[in-house]
């Protein structure tokens, strides 16, 4: 596997997650397959509040949202403050509220496009998207794809 963002000094520091301040853990999650290879990209999942962090050069937001619900497992549970008024984990700015055209609820950074969106809001925007079934062909092709080789 290769990584698409391999470089860039804000992956030297631990993220802190938007919505309940805890440090993100980073997560290798595949963007595209080229060539036989799969292309990676790190994620951040905060594992208390299950918030996803995808930066702006990372890739389709929902995309990748898929891709990393399909990544854990046990599937983890989260919930949202609705009060709360995140900040980037890169580079401190208040996040502008953004909507989908699915419907689902995210956060923008203007600074550097990058977004944060609530484990709830998350499958949300997945099964808004492509439906249910299309959820679960996702989270089995990508357990296809991660089975330990015998």
């Amino acid at each position: 596997m290769s990584d698409a963002n391999e470089s860039g000094p804000y992956r030297s520091v631990v993220a802190v997650c938007p919505q309940c301040a805890t440090l993100m853990e980073t997560r290798g999650i595949p963007k595209e397959e080229v060539n036989g290879d799969i292309v990676e990209v790190q994620v951040d999942v905060c594992p208390q509040c299950a918030g996803i962090w995808i930066d702006g050069d990372d890739g389709n937001v929902r995309t990748l949202t898929r891709t990393t619900l399909a990544a854990e497992t046990p599937r983890m549970t989260g919930t949202e403050d609705e009060d709360a008024r995140p900040t980037c984990p890169r580079d401190g700015v208040p996040l502008d509220l953004d909507f989908t055209q699915k419907g689902a609820v995210l956060y923008r950074c203007e600074t550097c496009d990058g977004a944060f969106v609530s484990r709830p809001q998350a499958e949300r925007l997945v099964r808004a998207a492509g439906g249910e079934e299309d959820f679960k062909r996702a989270i089995a092709m990508y357990k296809e794809r991660n089975k330990p080789s015998s």
